[in-house]
Parts: structure tokens; C-alpha cells; sequence
């Protein structure tokens, strides 16, 4: 009996994130450590195709980075209808900030 070989096929166009970014977002993030910079592009990566539409209106949502001690921030974003997100600004915010975010239901899980 002769099994069928299966494979995954590795399609690298729908695996493209796709966003932009302002410089004064990268320069912001420049500031950061390596690590907590690198987990929040992976957050970003994870999220932006989700976040919610809203013409010429800018949006905010809060993330954390998990470690010995957290690092909580709110990224700024512009996500016009059917449109690419557009990150503008990132700030740190300290954990009750957080709170009210995940109680508004604007975090990135």
C-alpha cells in the first residue's frame, strides 16, 4: 500500500506583513533595547492585519513586552478602510494605563 506524499506549500507572499511605519515610530523604537524592539515588530506583525478600519482617524493599542520587568506601551496607528496600517508613534505607559486598555478591549493579545 503506497501512502501519498503530502506537503506544505511555503507561499511567501501571504506571509508578507504589511504596514508602515513614520520615522519618528522607528526612531522611537531605535531607543529600546534589541530584544523588546524585536517582540514588538513580532506583535505588530501578528496584529496589523487585524486592527480596525477608521478613515483619517488615528487609533491607539496597547501590547507589553513579558520579561524580568515588563515593558508596556501604546503604539499610535492610522488604518484607513481597506488600507495598510500606518504606525506613527509608540509610547511607554505604565501598567494601570495597560488595564484600561485590555478593559476596552485595545491590546494586542
Amino acid at each position: 500500500m503506497d501512502l501519498k506524499q503530502k506537503f506544505i506549500k511555503d507561499d511567501a507572499k501571504q506571509m508578507r506583513v504589511k504596514c508602515k511605519f513614520d520615522d519618528a515610530f522607528i526612531d522611537d523604537l531605535l531607543e529600546l533595547p534589541y530584544t523588546a524592539g524585536m517582540e514588538i515588530m513580532v506583535q505588530i506583525g501578528r496584529h496589523s492585519h487585524k486592527l480596525p478600519e477608521k478613515n483619517h482617524w488615528p487609533q491607539q493599542v496597547a501590547g507589553v513586552v513579558k520579561g524580568d520587568v515588563p515593558f508596556f506601551f501604546v503604539l499610535e496607528y492610522v488604518r484607513n478602510v481597506g488600507e495598510h496600517a500606518v504606525f506613527v508613534d509608540m509610547l511607554e505607559i505604565e501598567c494601570d494605563m495597560y488595564l484600561d486598555y485590555i478593559n476596552n478591549k485595545k491590546v494586542l493579545k
